[in-house]
């Protein structure tokens, strides 16, 4: 059995879609009015409720100029791998064949893999139809691939793990650690000290972490999203741009709250940084009630 430490969702998609369309100075109805749709379905594929079309997929990434794996959380940069060719429906075609190929697979031997029939992967690799958002997906983790070398936006054929340097570990390498909810950080000496335990999780043994926190809000993303899980190892030594794990009081919360931030020093000053442009700097002085939990070593995303 293998586990893969980091995975993407839908909610992930909507956001990026988001964050694209702002970055192209562009209104949910002037990129409607661009796709050809009502403004509606934007804004459902914006908040999770809908998925795009195998068409409509094509035409966000050519119109705002970004990868999928960008869409779905999978890199950062909007323009990774992307690269411009000429028909994308003749290039998925073809790109899903030498993807299946490579596997040594016949188009049967896939079609039962995904649960579908030989006529549909004959029909996609024909050009006859396309699939949806949902079986691009799993085509590009059944092959072993990403969608944009499927659409042909990118010429690297290597899942985004791949490409990330992220590894894949077997089960009895790993090790299990308690996870602490950061939105109540305990009164009880230092946090996580009073915390109550709301799940474990297992991380890599190498990875030298000795307990998780729970994230909550979006001050960090696009790099940590809500709901993510930080591992925190409190006897590390941290500097300026570190990401750390700190509780901060009044005045920022009513109730003591464990939070992640970026750790920077500059010309005597010390404060906390956001990843989100939206959320300004904390500025650590005197007065400021702050206590350092400890370093961040790692993440965990999960479904």
């Amino acid at each position: 059995m293998t586990i893969e430490m980091v995975n993407m969702n839908d909610r992930t998609f909507g956001k990026r879609l988001a964050e694209a369309r702002k970055m192209r100075g562009m209104t949910q109805q002037q990129l409607a009015d661009a796709l050809d749709v009502h403004v509606t379905t934007i804004a459902k594929i914006e908040t999770g409720v809908r998925k795009p079309s195998f068409e409509l997929l094509l035409k966000i990434t050519q119109i705002l100029n970004v990868s999928v794996d960008y869409l779905l959380g999978s890199v950062d940069h909007p323009q990774e791998q992307l690269k411009s060719e000429g028909d994308n429906n003749i290039t998925f075609a073809k790109r899903l064949k030498e993807a299946r190929e490579r596997k040594g697979w016949s188009q049967r031997a896939l079609a039962k893999q995904i649960n579908v029939a030989p006529s549909t992967v004959a029909m996609w690799e024909t050009g006859k139809n396309e699939p949806n958002f949902e079986m691009l997906k799993r085509l590009a983790d059944i092959l072993e691939t990403n969608i944009d070398y499927l659409l042909g936006n990118s010429d690297d054929p290597r899942p985004f793990w791949e490409r990330a340097n992220i590894q894949i570990y077997p089960e009895e390498e790993f090790k299990e650690i308690p996870v602490y909810n950061g939105a109540r950080a305990g009164n009880e000496g230092a946090y996580p000290d009073g915390s109550t335990i709301i799940e474990y999780v297992k991380i890599p043994k190498d990875i030298p972490g000795k307990f998780g926190v729970k994230v909550f809000g979006d001050s960090m993303e696009p790099e940590i999203c809500d709901g993510d899980v930080v591992v925190v190892n409190p006897d590390l030594a941290y500097a300026s741009g570190d990401r750390v794990v700190v509780v901060l009081g009044d005045p920022y919360f009513i109730e003591p709250a464990a939070i992640v931030k970026i750790y920077r020093e500059q010309n005597g000053v010390r404060y906390l940084q956001s990843r989100n442009e939206k959320y300004p700097p904390i500025v650590l002085t005197e007065d400021t009630h702050v206590h350092f939990v400890g370093k961040v070593v790692g993440l965990v995303r999960k479904y």
